[in-house]
């Protein structure tokens, strides 16, 4: 088979568990949108496989304007195995994928829950950073674009866990609505976008998406279909008047230095409060006023290097916090290639979180969450870990 310009992959869970929402409709309706575009010969392949409870379990497909084109492979494995939050599954979908359908550039879309850097919790399966990475890894096409159509998942530490794997991360700092992605939209993109004007006598040339530039118009399409006033919007029953979004795309090629600049600030900041309890004081209230959302174990990294370094009373912790911010706004060779919000209700994220437990959720025990974060490689390398669950247990 010919190389395509693009095959996206979509791994969707929708085989959710007790008390999380139901996702089997928006998978419909997303489905739906992503048909509305379908794969194009040499253009797009739209590779899916979903894990629903109906249907009769795991299904994976090439998305077809017309649905009777489609053939389906079913993937029940005995005992109930194969979903989606199972590592195995993500490795033989990818490699199925890439196989039947090869492509110049690929893209990855995680589509359903997340929950606790982990996405897609099927009966105690639950697909985690450091699963992810290793499966990646493995895979011998590289991934150009890893993407998140879940909540929360713009955080360093993804980041910095996919740095070796792929070249782009998009996902949203903040809630992402349950309609999701405006599929139709961006992948509209891929398939339209636009042309070179020719030289005189010449023939127009098709100009082929690059990763760059899908990455930034994932950004801005699915900030202007959620920022559409409600009434000129095409899916008005489904969204909310006031939904509230952000997206971000970030170049993992940055992450070395900027995991070294965090390393770096760690350190300072943990040597600065063991030895004076005012620098205690002002780094917690720091982490306080640079939440994500309140009550979530999450800071936007920008904000807190800003208020390390305009309010700390030590020169190395400004002076870290500082070459940290920098390297994450820096205007020439950016990290942060992209970053859009509707509002101002998110008007203080810049795109990019840090975990933060000093600041959990009523109920929730951070003590849970530090097997797994501590298998991280953000915690592996940097003593981000160690320093802020020691300010957890100095807030105690």
């Amino acid at each position: 088979m010919a190389k395509a310009e693009w095959t996206v992959m979509v791994l969707m869970g929708a085989n959710n568990v007790e008390n999380e929402v139901d996702l089997t409709r928006y998978a419909g309706e997303d489905l739906a949108e992503m048909r509305a575009v379908g794969s194009r010969n040499g253009v797009l392949n739209i590779v899916v496989q979903i894990d629903e409870k109906e249907n009769g379990g795991p299904r994976k497909f090439l998305l077809m304007k017309d649905p009777k084109k489609e053939e389906q492979y079913t993937t029940l494995l005995a005992d109930g195995e194969g979903s989606s939050g199972d590592p195995d599954v993500l490795e033989g979908f990818l490699k199925w994928a890439q196989a039947a359908y090869p492509a110049e550039r690929y893209m990855l879309v995680i589509w359903g829950h997340a929950w606790r850097f982990a996405f897609l919790r099927d009966e105690g399966d639950a697909l985690d950073y450091t699963k992810m990475s290793d499966v990646l890894r493995d895979v011998s096409q590289e991934i150009d674009i890893v993407a998140f159509d879940s909540c929360n998942v713009s955080w360093i530490e993804a980041a910095y866990q996919f740095r070796d794997v792929a070249s782009y991360l998009v996902a949203t700092q903040y809630i992402d609505p349950l309609p999701g992605w405006p599929y139709h939209e961006i992948l509209d993109r891929i398939v339209n976008p636009g042309t070179i004007a020719p030289k005189v006598g010449a023939v127009a040339v098709r100009n082929v998406m690059e990763p760059e530039d899908l990455a930034r118009a994932i950004v801005s399409q699915f900030v202007r279909h959620y920022g559409k006033p409600k009434e000129r919007h095409e899916l008005a029953s489904r969204i909310d008047e006031t939904a509230t979004v952000t997206m971000t795309a970030l170049n993992l090629e940055r992450m070395e230095e900027i995991g070294d600049a965090i390393a770096q600030l760690a350190i300072t900041v943990a040597l600065a409060v063991n030895a004076d309890s005012t620098e205690l004081s002002t780094v917690t209230r720091g982490f306080e006023q640079s939440q994500v959302q309140t009550h979530e174990c999450a800071v936007d990294l920008v904000t807190l290097c800003w208020h390390l370094m305009t309010y700390s009373g030590q020169a190395d912790v400004r002076a870290a916090a500082a070459a940290l911010g920098d390297l994450l706004l820096r205007p020439a060779d950016p990290f942060i290639i992209a970053h859009a919000k509707t509002d101002l209700t998110v008007a203080m994220l810049n795109g990019v979180s840090i975990f933060a437990p000093n600041l959990p959720k009523p109920g929730f025990d951070p003590e849970s969450l530090r097997p797994l974060y501590e298998a991280l490689d953000l915690s592996k390398d940097t003593l981000w870990d160690e320093l802020v669950y020691a300010l957890t247990e100095s807030a105690v």
